[in-house]
């Protein structure tokens, strides 16, 4: 099972909640599967459509393993 997860943290780096998250299981090798990278994408989108119900500054960050967003 992989999860993941979106979460609210404040300014002063107190977790405050999960905002989303994505979790499924991975197919068998060789078997086609969803991209991480999809999921991290499908995460970005969702904090912009809680934009504007947050107050404060909002950052979506990476994992440093996935520094790069590919798309399909």
């Amino acid at each position: 099972m992989v999860c993941h997860p979106t979460l609210a943290v404040s300014e002063s780096g107190v977790v405050l909640g999960i905002l989303d998250a994505w979790m499924w299981a991975r197919q068998k090798k060789g078997e086609p599967d969803i991209r991480e990278s999809t999921r991290w994408m499908e995460g970005y989108q969702r904090v912009a459509e809680l934009k504007a119900e947050l107050s404060g500054t909002v950052a979506f960050m990476l994992p440093i393993e996935k520094p790069t967003l590919e798309k399909g």
